[in-house]
Parts: C-alpha cells; sequence; structure tokens
C-alpha cells in the first residue's frame, strides 16, 4: 500500500506570501482567520509568523523590512536566506486574490487536521482499558475543535460585513418602505419574514392604538386596532384606511 502525500497546496502558500510582500495591506484581509500552522512547509509558517509580528506591531511587511526582522532574530538562513523571500516576491503578480487563496489553504490545512484526530481517535479506540464512554466523550471533543476551526474559515471578514451594514444604512433606502418618510428614518424598513408591532398614544383622544407590520418578500402590510374598544380596520395586503403598500 502506498502512503499518500498529505493535503497541502504549496503553489498557494507561496502566492500568499509573496502577496503580502508585493502589498503589505493584504496581510489584513485574512490575518483574522488563516493561522500559521495552516502553511505545510515549515518555512512558510516561519514566514508567516514574522509578517504577523509586524503587522501586530505596526510596522511594513515589505520585502526589506522582513529581512532585516528574520536576519536580527537569527532566523533568516532557516527559511532559505534572502533567495527565498525573493523568489517568492517575484512569483507574485497580484494579491487581488489573497482572500481565496487563504482559504484554500485553510481547508488543506483542516483536512490535515482530521487525518491527525482520526489517527488519534482509531488510538483511543484500541485502548480497551479505557472506558468507552470516556473515549467517545474524547473523540467528540476532537471532532469539535476541528469543526470550530472550518466555522471560523467559513464566517465573512468582520470588516466586510461592517461594511455592507454602514453602506445600507447610509443609503437611507430602506429594505421595504412603509410610505411614511419620517417612520422609514427611524426603523430603516422592514426585513423579509418580520412581523412588527407598533404602539402610540394619541394625545388628541386620549385613545392608544397599535399598529401590527407584516413584511413579505414583496409587499408589507399592516393592520391596526384601536386597544380597549375591540375596534380594527384594514386587513391582510391592506393598512390603516384600506389602503395597501407595495415595494417600490
Amino acid at each position: 500500500m502506498i502512503d499518500k502525500l498529505p493535503p497541502a497546496n504549496i503553489e498557494a502558500e507561496e502566492a500568499i506570501l509573496g502577496g503580502i510582500l508585493l502589498d503589505p495591506s493584504a496581510i489584513s484581509r485574512i490575518c483574522e482567520y488563516l493561522v500559521p500552522d495552516a502553511f505545510y512547509i515549515s518555512s512558510h509558517t516561519e514566514i508567516y509568523q514574522a509578517l504577523l509580528r509586524l503587522y501586530h506591531h505596526g510596522k511594513p511587511t515589505d520585502l526589506l523590512t522582513v529581512i532585516d526582522w528574520l536576519y536580527d532574530h537569527d532566523l533568516l538562513m532557516r527559511i532559505g536566506g534572502r533567495n527565498k523571500l525573493v523568489s517568492l516576491l517575484e512569483r507574485t503578480v497580484s494579491a487581488v486574490n489573497i482572500d481565496v487563496l487563504a482559504s484554500l489553504v485553510m481547508q488543506k490545512y483542516i483536512r490535515r487536521r482530521l487525518i491527525s484526530v482520526s489517527h488519534q481517535i482509531n488510538e483511543l479506540a484500541y485502548q480497551t482499558q479505557t472506558d468507552l464512554s470516556t473515549i467517545i466523550e474524547t473523540s467528540q471533543q476532537k471532532l469539535y475543535q476541528v469543526s470550530n476551526e472550518q466555522f471560523r474559515t467559513s464566517t465573512e471578514h468582520n470588516s466586510a460585513i461592517a461594511h455592507c451594514a454602514y453602506t445600507d444604512l447610509e443609503s437611507n433606502k430602506p429594505i421595504y418602505p412603509t410610505g411614511f418618510k419620517e417612520f422609514d428614518k427611524l426603523i430603516i424598513g422592514f426585513e423579509p419574514g418580520t412581523f412588527t408591532i407598533v404602539d402610540y398614544f394619541n394625545c388628541s383622544n386620549g385613545r392608544r392604538y397599535s399598529h401590527q407590520f407584516n413584511c413579505w418578500r414583496w409587499r408589507w402590510c399592516c393592520t391596526w386596532r384601536l386597544r380597549g374598544q375591540g375596534e380594527e380596520a384594514g386587513g391582510r395586503g391592506q393598512g390603516a384606511g384600506g389602503k395597501e403598500f407595495l415595494q417600490e
């Protein structure tokens, strides 16, 4: 039986490191989820750790700065010398796809982790002196740790989520407008599948009203009733006074 090589993508690892050397700002897009252990080649792990340390200390990750840092920490020869870093930079054209490459490297890493965990579980299963429930619990914990790493790689970057959220808020265009401009400014419109109840008090007649808003994919409607009197107006697809509001 021929042993299979562990899952890895060496070209993607080199492209990531070269992309960071080419564009120092690129590391901010991947540093939160791409861990140093994800690199299969040990020299790549050392280089990425150096890049992370420089980045977290607010220093640039250009070629000369990285070479100087590795030399000061006696790591330059361990990673292959200056020629290694220069070759990484020369092979890289752009850092545009660094997010995709980081995801590929993390996927290979998680596969290697699964292989390692499977071997550990296999060894546990042969320990007949250990209680079976203990073996099962330990195995579940090991698999759970790997699944957490997978969840982290599948999660969108916080900066991308925040950018989309602020863009929606600043556009002043609700997802489903109510037709009342002042009301839209307060609630930013309705989201699909929501049911909203709005209570308000009319000071002129001392009565309390309740509006119920149902939002569907293509339209929203509201019904209102006078609290305490049992009076109700409107219906499905209609608002107060029998007016229907459709999405613009």
